[in-house]
């Protein structure tokens, strides 16, 4: 029964060991969950606020390139009639001047003609200066837009692989939590079988030293009725020899 003791008491505490490393896999398999949860909500949020801002961007530039169109068309038509008024003031002056061939109509001609220029002047780089910036806004429109792009596949890409490591975890939490309350079961057994072998081993502990002690007890008794006996017989022979000294 010792042996046996001994190897219940062994199976139990590999129970024991087994049970704390499935406990420390559930834990950790928790865990790992927990978090994965938590970033994939991050990514998502992440995800609809990139797509709200590329919507609200894509809205901006098309505001901003219609307005580039009406003013563009304005500027365009605006320098046509300038254009056009330049001609003409050129054509009427030169005849004027042909004409009068005086010095006053050529300096008239020379201050209103020069306004003109400078005005067309003005109008035409003030559209090449529109179409650049109209330029640039687009080429950072498009920038831009390719690098939401790119973070929002990527983010989109860990969703969906956090989210397929996220299945494979519950599974493997699910697994782990049979095998706990397998476990459990098995050490409950264990224990219960245990109390039962430690009360046999035990109880016959006991019945040995009871029986030890009775047997010490009826030897010690077996002494003291000898040394009695021995005491007796003394005396008695003791009487004997006097009275055949006597006699």
């Amino acid at each position: 029964h010792g042996e046996e003791l001994a190897e219940t008491r062994a199976n139990k505490t590999d129970m024991e060991a087994d049970q704390a490393k499935l406990q420390a896999l559930w834990d950790k398999t928790t865990a790992r969950i927990n978090t994965l949860t938590k970033e994939i909500s991050d990514d998502q949020a992440s995800i609809k606020n990139l797509v709200k801002a590329q919507q609200e961007r894509v809205a901006l530039r098309n505001e901003e390139h219609a307005q580039f169109l009406k003013t563009e068309a304005d500027l365009t038509q605006g320098i046509e009639g300038v254009e056009m008024a330049l001609k003409i003031m050129r054509e009427y002056y030169s005849g004027k001047v042909a004409s009068d061939n005086h010095g006053a109509a050529t300096g008239a001609s020379t201050g209103i003609v020069g306004m003109i220029e400078v005005v067309l002047s003005d109008m035409t780089k003030f559209l090449s200066e529109l179409r650049s910036n109209e330029q640039e806004a687009q080429s950072e429109f498009v920038r831009e837009t390719q690098e939401n792009e790119v973070t929002r596949t990527g983010k989109e890409q860990d969703v969906k692989y956090k989210s397929k490591e996220r299945v494979t975890r519950e599974q493997t939490k699910s697994e782990t939590r049979v095998d706990l309350d397998d476990a459990q079961e098995e050490l409950d057994a264990t224990n219960a079988y245990l109390a039962k072998v430690e009360e046999r081993c035990i109880g016959k502990a006991e019945t040995y030293r009871h029986r030890r002690d009775r047997i010490q007890a009826e030897i010690e008794g077996l002494k003291e009725a000898l040394a009695i006996l021995n005491t007796r017989y003394s005396l008695l022979q003791g009487e004997t020899c006097h009275r055949e000294v006597h006699a």
